[in-house]
């Protein structure tokens, strides 16, 4: 970690599978990874310290949208079942996405 990597603190309801060490993605390049989780001092949400590297910083944006990509995801429909599986890697460390509209 660098001086000038962005560090940032997301906080969410739940844990959703979130691990230290988890990878952070950008259209499915890692762009940087989760350094801690944890309760809020309250203990009414969860948060996760994140940094991503210096040389990916600019992705993120005041209307950037973090997800977890640590699950899977299952849709049945006409055509059959459909499963939306992150790569192993990102299911098993408990990864995060990143979304920039």
């Amino acid at each position: 970690m660098s001086e000038d990597d962005l560090k940032i603190v997301l906080e969410a309801t739940d844990r959703m599978g979130l691990r230290i060490g988890g990878i952070v993605h950008y259209r499915g390049v890692a762009v940087g990874r989760v350094v801690k989780v944890g309760l809020v001092p309250d203990a009414r949400r969860v948060e996760a310290a994140v940094v991503i590297d210096a040389s990916h910083s600019a992705l993120v944006r005041t209307n950037t949208r973090f997800f977890s990509t640590s699950g899977i995801g299952l849709e049945f429909g006409l055509q059959g079942l459909r499963a939306d599986i992150e790569s192993l890697e990102t299911v098993i460390a408990g990864g995060v996405g990143l979304a920039t509209p």
